[in-house]
């Protein structure tokens, strides 16, 4: 409960003054629900806007279809030139791979290929796309620019400072519209991993199902066969770097081996025709030392027989157990002859005679065949000799040429260094030709089974259902969104507009108290309403505050012998002023008091027709004399008061306020009546009535929950600074009930001085 300080009055009578204490933000409900209930027509209608347009856009527009299809990633590398590797290694796979790979298919060269292949370009739904109008509010610009550009001088000349002037675009190119089609492809197309896994979704919506399909299959074979292109690129970069290679190092090789023979030309290193290596001197020694070889073993073999022909020769022997001798045909086929004639002779001899011719002639071949042999055996003796000679002298030469090549073997010897480097080089370069020569084979041949790093895992089938909203969701979420929109507009109009909702709220911001905080009343105002309070039905806590507002009305007179005087002002029209002062005055007959209800409402007099009074004569016709101030007074029957009205709108009202008429008015009533209700006009529209204040008893300033703005209220408060000041007490009207009934309890036995009510 606030703290509460006294107040000091104009007169004897003290009332309490609530000081707000601080308290923690929270929100307000009852405001909240209050300010909701002050703009329901404007909720309303922005409701049932939005419907209308929710069911307009809903009715118009064309179901959407998505196509879906997934590809699941499966990276290779493939190896060119690293020789000691396989040709295809696994990669692994990241976020920031999967990541690099969606943006490839959204690329501008994958779509664009996609638009080409396709024939996007005369697509019916994509052209109705391209060429749909502008919307309404570039259609706007384009007017108004147009208009500042061909207006009047001053227009131009103002309108230029604000608005661009209209430019004028040139025609737009194929390749210019392609690129739109492109970018209208890539923002549709939606490309999202899927989980955590290597896949990768592809869905496109369109309103043609086959186009639909058409796109995201279009997307996904493109991607894989980009893939393909991509790794055919690279193996023909590779084989037109490889075949470079090859080619320079053929060339390499070629200039070595033919480095090597020139060498081996000009330093006579020639090599033998069976590839082991040696040189030409070194065949040929090899050569002539077999030879010499052979040839010694001839000599040695000549020169034993001619050891056993001299020891012969000298021991006057038989040359015919020389092995020449024995070994030749011809000496053996002489022996046998002569033995065929001993034997001849011998028989002959026996039955012949020795001296018979026949026996003389064989005797005499015998000694031929003797000579022949003998002869033979000396051509043996005398070849062995010539062959002897023959032998040293061949074993002279071969030593002699032996020597020679053993000395060009050693100069030789001393250039074959640097050709077993220029060797090595070459077998260096040889090897390494080998091996690229090998690796251009391997990338022709892989040039021909390349295989993309992705597969299409669900190819994209034809939507049964639209993926768009439905008619129902879309009408019953644009009707909730635009409900929702226009509360919170409403609310944000009352924060904005800061009007006063509660009692804290006048007393925190214009420290005034409140004497009374009556709740909202639909039929406020009406004659049944009055009907109604004089039988004093239905509205407890209506007759509750208003018996607190006759107390603080009645008691602000001290005198109990003369008339007390109040006045209800309000700052703007519509606040309940003249309701509350009419059931005031009703309230107040029934307190048996004698009451004078004064309505100097002159824009607006309505006091009369809540009491559904006849009125002969106004405020004004007193004022021109045409009536007196005792029929300008009419009584009302039905209630017991009597009222002072104008009778018809009135646009000078001081001149009853400056009239004789008026101090007759108050010497009147100091005796004829108990209690004096004046209605006065608003002070934002007239504060001529404030020229009474001083008559005044009290002044009763009455807002209206959710209704009167606080600049309103400080500017009528600022009206009436002065001494007036002391008589105000404020009264809070048409506030929600939980707030009125929470003031309620709040203000109990503190508001009206805890006098007892007459009632």
């Amino acid at each position: 409960m606030a703290n509460l300080q006294p107040y000091t009055q104009q007169g004897s009578m003290t009332l309490p003054r609530p000081i707000p204490e601080e308290q923690d933000f929270k929100i307000d409900l009852p405001a909240a629900y209050g300010a909701l209930k002050r703009h329901w027509l404007l909720i309303l209608c922005l409701t049932l806007l939005g419907f209308v347009f929710s069911t307009i856009f809903a009715l118009t527009r064309d179901p959407v279809y998505t196509a879906t299809t997934q590809i699941m990633l499966e990276p290779r590398q493939m190896q060119i030139v690293t020789l000691d590797r396989s040709t295809l290694d696994t990669l692994p796979v990241d976020s920031a791979f999967i990541e690099t790979q969606m943006r490839v298919i959204q690329s501008d060269a994958s779509i664009g290929k996609v638009v080409d292949q396709l024939n996007l370009l005369n697509n019916p739904v994509i052209k109705s796309k391209l060429d749909q109008p502008p919307r309404f509010y570039q259609a706007w610009i384009a007017n108004l620019q147009n208009y500042v550009a061909t207006g009047p001088k001053i227009v131009q000349t103002l309108g230029g400072l604000i608005i661009p002037p209209p430019t004028q675009d040139p025609p737009e190119t194929a390749e210019a519209r392609r690129q739109r089609v492109i970018d209208m492809i890539q923002n549709d197309l939606n490309v999202a991993a899927v989980g955590k896994s290597y896949s990768v979704s592809v869905a496109y919506p369109s309103i043609d199902k086959q186009l639909a399909i058409d796109v995201v299959n279009a997307v996904s074979n493109r991607y894989l066969q980009s893939q393909v292109d991509d790794k055919v690129a690279e193996s023909l970069r590779a084989q037109v770097w490889l075949q470079g290679r090859v080619n320079q190092l053929g060339h390499e090789l070629v200039d070595a081996e033919q480095e090597i023979e020139a060498y081996r030309a000009n330093n006579n290193l020639l090599q033998r025709n069976d590839n082991t290596g040696a040189t030409l001197v070194d065949q040929q020694l090899n050569d002539l030392s077999q030879q010499l070889a052979t040839v010694q073993a001839a000599r040695a073999t000549v020169e034993a027989e001619m050891v056993e022909v001299n020891r012969v020769r000298s021991g006057g022997g038989n040359f015919s157990a020389l092995t020449q001798v024995v070994q030749s045909d011809l000496i053996s086929r002489l022996r046998e002859r002569e033995a065929d004639i001993d034997s001849q002779v011998a028989a002959l001899t026996q039955s012949l005679g020795p001296n018979h011719p026949r026996v003389k002639d064989l005797q005499s071949s015998r000694r031929d065949l003797e000579q022949q042999i003998q002869s033979q055996v000396n051509r043996i003796v005398n070849s062995l000799q010539s062959d002897l000679t023959v032998q040293r002298d061949r074993e002279a030469a071969l030593v002699g040429r032996i020597n020679e090549l053993k000395a060009e073997s050693r100069r030789q010897e001393d250039g074959s260094v640097k050709l077993r480097e220029l060797e090595r080089r070459a077998d260096a370069s040889r090897t390494l030709y080998e091996q690229f020569l090998g690796r251009l084979k391997e990338s022709e041949d892989q040039a021909t089974v390349l295989q993309p790093d992705a597969r299409i895992l669900v190819p994209a089938a034809l939507p049964l259902s639209p993926s768009s909203l439905s008619r129902a969701v879309i009408i019953i979420a644009g009707t909730f969104m635009s409900a929702l929109l226009a509360s919170a507009l409403a609310f944000a109009l009352s924060t904005s507009s800061k009007v006063i909702d509660s009692a804290t709220d006048i007393e925190s911001r214009f420290h005034l108290p409140v004497v009374a905080v009556f709740p909202r009343m639909s039929r406020l105002g009406s004659r049944n309403f009055m009907s109604d309070l004089e039988r004093g039905r239905r509205f407890p806590i209506f007759l509750t505050e208003l018996r607190r507002l006759y107390v603080a009305a009645r008691m602000s007179k001290h005198d109990r012998g003369s008339a007390a005087v109040v006045q209800l002002i309000s700052s703007n029209p519509k606040e309940g002023k003249s309701s509350l002062a009419a059931a005031l005055a009703a309230f107040a007959v029934r307190a048996q008091e004698r009451v004078l209800l004064i309505d100097l409402d002159s824009l607006k007099p309505s006091i009369g027709r809540l009491f559904d009074a006849r009125l002969d004569y106004g405020i004004e016709d007193v004022t021109a004399g045409r009536a007196t101030l005792d029929q300008a007074i009419t009584r009302v029957d039905s209630i017991g008061i009597d009222l002072l009205s104008y009778k018809r709108p009135n646009h000078e009202p001081t001149l009853f306020l400056q009239s004789r008429a008026l101090e007759e008015l108050k010497a009147r009533v100091e005796h004829e009546y108990d209690l004096v209700i004046i209605d006065s006009s608003p002070l934002l529209v007239g504060s001529e009535q404030l020229m009474l204040s001083n008559w005044c008893d009290r002044l009763f300033y009455v807002f209206r929950a959710g209704v009167t703005r606080d600049r309103d209220a400080q500017e009528g408060l600022r009206m009436m600074l002065g001494s007036s000041m002391s008589k105000v007490l404020a009264i809070l009207n048409c506030a929600p009930q939980p707030s009125a009934r929470r003031d309620y309890g709040r203000y109990a036995g503190t508001k009206g001085g805890g006098f007892p009510v007459r009632a």
